[in-house]
């Protein structure tokens, strides 16, 4: 026992002098894996297990950070060792979460389950840590080993719980997994009064079919959105936070190349112009039969009356409706309001199908008749808007209340009743002090 003293002695003498003083020789141990010097050390001196180096950090925030399990056995031996946080209010756990050591999350965690329940000096989570970092296989491994009803349902100083956090992201496989645990709260209500399907709706709308599958996923699972539609204030916020002015300058671009086009279209419609003043018959030569045409006027409109009609009105449409976009963008200038946000977004989806429209009505007029399958294909680029508007409309409704029209049900709770059922608060399972 002596002489095991003084090499412990001797060696922390011998490293003091060679450290920088930023770490001591029980930081280095267990950085570099000495976990038998670990054990040695503490044994003569347990307060060292408390002892911070000049970044605040104990020997086990060391050890979690570098993911060095063995060093992590030495100090767990010490149950204090668990709850010491460094400069930043992080218990060692937190370290190797946002780390993602996940072997190491499980060292610590089968020595004291209970401090999963901690939270950060500034009241986050270690499930909300995780979700921020993209750390999302040691979300999943924390999950696992907890099993607690409760855990899944923290939340931090805004109320949003890690379903919240999550919505907002670009990974549907972690959302799926956390839909299949027990009693999670698919409809806790944040500060801002969103639930997590309102997030999903919020954030994930742009990113195609990942976002889809996020909505379909909480949903299905039996979420609910708190608001049919956006209220002015949130609105407002995310088209300027995360469109930002450059969204709105690509629009007025877009808009001003549209009425562009539909212009010079109106001018020069298909097929031309008559060049003279006269009589033509395109399927007789009779000149009793002959149709008296003037210079300038459409050729189409002679020819194909029904065919014109339906272009120079989808035109109009798409002039009018882009030259609105132009006028609302130049008046959202002056005037912040919501309204100015969502209004040439409309206008712009409108226009693109009627210019859709015009072009096939366009193409299959100046095409040859006997080509019926180059016909249908010219009606891809109409289908696939309609078909893109209709997605877009379907995960802005929701699709909790489109199953609900199309199987017949009618919500028989009031609106008041539903928000407060909705944000009915849950309770921390166990509070820090406790702990």
């Amino acid at each position: 026992m002596e002489e095991k003293t003084m090499d412990a002695g001797l060696f922390e003498e011998t490293i003091r002098e060679l450290c920088t003083r930023k770490d001591y020789p029980l930081h280095l141990a267990a950085l570099y894996g000495q976990v038998n010097l670990v054990k040695e050390m503490l044994s003569e001196k347990v307060v060292l297990v408390r002892e911070l180096n000049s970044l605040g950090q104990s020997s086990l925030h060391l050890a979690s950070a570098r993911g060095a399990c063995r060093s992590c056995k030495g100090d767990l031996e010490h149950p204090d060792a668990c709850f010491v946080r460094d400069r930043e209010g992080m218990i060692p756990l937190h370290v190797a979460a946002i780390k993602g050591r996940v072997e190491v999350l499980e060292e610590l965690v089968n020595a004291n389950k209970a401090t999963v329940f901690l939270l950060t000096e500034s009241g986050e989570p270690i499930l909300h840590l995780c979700a921020n970092k993209n750390k999302f296989e040691a979300l999943m491994k924390l999950v696992d080993l907890v099993k607690d009803a409760n855990f899944v349902n923290l939340r931090d100083q805004e109320d949003n719980t890690v379903l919240h956090l999550l919505s907002a992201k670009e990974n549907s496989e972690v959302i799926r997994f956390l839909l299949g645990q027990k009693n999670v709260d698919l409809n806790a209500v944040n500060m801002d009064g969103f639930t997590p399907l309102d997030v999903s709706v919020i954030y994930t709308s742009g990113i195609g079919f990942v976002g889809w599958k996020i909505h379909f996923f909480l949903s299905y699972a039996g979420a609910k959105r708190t608001r049919f539609i956006l209220p002015p204030k949130v609105a407002e916020r995310w088209l300027d936070g995360h469109h930002g002015s450059w969204f709105f300058e690509a629009m007025l671009v877009l808009a001003i190349l549209m009425v562009t086009v539909a212009f010079q279209a109106g001018l020069n419609p298909p097929g031309g112009v008559w060049q003279d003043t006269g009589y033509h018959n395109v399927t007789s030569d009779d000149p009793s039969k002959q149709v008296h045409h003037f210079a300038g006027e459409s050729v189409m409109s002679y020819v194909n009356p029904r065919s014109y009609t339906l272009f120079y009105r989808s035109n109009n449409v798409t002039l009018l409706t882009s030259m609105l976009v132009i006028q609302t963008l130049l008046i959202r200038c002056f005037f912040n309001s919501w309204i100015f946000n969502v209004i040439p977004i409309i206008l712009t989806t409108i226009s693109l199908m009627a210019m859709s429209a015009t072009y096939t009505n366009s193409l299959s007029f100046i095409s040859p008749g006997d080509t019926p399958i180059a016909e249908l294909v010219l009606y891809y680029p109409s289908f696939i808007l309609f078909l893109a508007t209709v997605v877009h409309f379907c995960r802005m409704v929701g699709f909790e209340n489109i199953r609900n029209i199309f199987s017949g049900k009618r919500s028989t709770e009031s609106p008041q009743a539903m928000s407060k059922n909705i944000s009915a608060p849950c309770s921390p399972p166990i509070s820090t002090a406790s702990v």
